[in-house]
Parts: C-alpha cells; sequence; structure tokens
C-alpha cells in the first residue's frame, strides 16, 4: 500500500499494468503509473487502484492505491489548461506554447528565421554566451581526458578482451556486424531546417 496503512477495496478498481527493466522498487516512480492511475479514478469514479510492475521480466510487485485528492485536482487544472490552448487555437490559429523546457523545444516554437537581420541582444544574453563558450571548452577538455585515459589503457590490454583493475572490470571486445545487402538512397528535394546549436563567435571592436 502506498500512502497509508491500509486501505478498503471498495468496489471495482482500476489496475495500471507496467513492464520496466530497472531494479524492483517499494514505491513506483511517478513515471510508472501512480499519476495515470490516479487520473483513471478521476475518470472512473473508482476509489482504489493498482499499479502492476513487472520487474526484468521476473518478479512482479502490485501497489495499491486510494484516491488522492491534491493529485486529482492537479490533473484536472492541468487538463483545463490544454482545453484552454486547443480552444484558443480552434479559434485564432495561435499556439500558446507551454513555457520550454530544453534547448530543442525552442526549435519546435520558432523552425524558421524570418529576418536576416542583426538584433540587439541584452547583457543577459552576453553572460549565456560567455556560460556556452565556458562548457563547451569544459567538455572539450574532458574529453581529451578521456581520450588519453581510453589510449593508456588500451595500450595496457594490448589484444587481450577484458582485464581487471582493482575495483573495475575493464572490456575492450570485439563487436560483430551482419552482412547488409547494398541499398541506393533515393533522392531528396532540396530543404532548409533550422539548425540545432547557436554559432557563437567572439566580436573584436
Amino acid at each position: 500500500m502506498v500512502g497509508q496503512d491500509s486501505i478498503k477495496l471498495d468496489g471495482p478498481g482500476v489496475l495500471e499494468a507496467k513492464l520496466t527493466k530497472t531494479m524492483p522498487e517499494d514505491v513506483p516512480h511517478l513515471a510508472r503509473g501512480p499519476i495515470q492511475l490516479q487520473g483513471q479514478m478521476l475518470v472512473t469514479g473508482h476509489k482504489w487502484g493498482a499499479v502492476c510492475v513487472l520487474y526484468q521480466g521476473i518478479e512482479l510487485r502490485v501497489f495499491l492505491f486510494a484516491r488522492h485528492p491534491e493529485t486529482q485536482n492537479a490533473i484536472c487544472q492541468a487538463v483545463n489548461v490544454f482545453e484552454s490552448k486547443l480552444i484558443k487555437y480552434k479559434e485564432t490559429g495561435a499556439i500558446n506554447w507551454y513555457p520550454p523546457a530544453s534547448s530543442k523545444e525552442m526549435d519546435r516554437i520558432y523552425p524558421t528565421a524570418v529576418s536576416k537581420e542583426e538584433v540587439p541582444l541584452d547583457v543577459q544574453a552576453e553572460r549565456f554566451a560567455e556560460q556556452i563558450i565556458a562548457a563547451k571548452s569544459a567538455i572539450k577538455e574532458a574529453e581529451a581526458s578521456i581520450d588519453t585515459a581510453e589510449k593508456k589503457i588500451k595500450e595496457l590490454l594490448g589484444q587481450a578482451e577484458k582485464g581487471r583493475a582493482g575495483r573495475f572490470v575493464i572490456s575492450w571486445p570485439m563487436r560483430n556486424y551482419k552482412a547488409a545487402a547494398e541499398r541506393l538512397v533515393p533522392a531528396k528535394p532540396a530543404y532548409s531546417v533550422r539548425q540545432s546549436t547557436l554559432s557563437i563567435k567572439e566580436w573584436q571592436e
């Protein structure tokens, strides 16, 4: 039972089935059914539900839940917000985007560059540009460090596929590929797409 010591199975309930490769849990991750279950209990009116998770194909755990009003209220609010966005789009054609969670989502919000004119950006953009350059430099240094360490280990392994170093077992195995028939790539028309990464160059006065 999740969130309480006992539960009364009063009437029919909702079953949500999940399959995962992760290790068994005492409480299922929110991505593995608890929120879905509350939504299903909300629309069916049932008072209880169970998330049934099969872990690694061998261990089935059944987690019992009662109705959780706070979660169900949050689901209702999220549905109402989404519905209002749909209505606005149907009536005006304008897309009311959710706040972007990543750079990739910005690519969907602004898929094309209409103007080639340079626009002024505030000092905050300059700080972000410095942050990107510094982070990319750190990535390059980390990748160079990884490459150096891998080269040294490969020298030590030589023709051996596996070695042990203290608490680490290090493998440098073969990778086998099946034969594949020759394929012709069909022709593609020319098209333009906005690139995902920013190009940043330091400007000298």
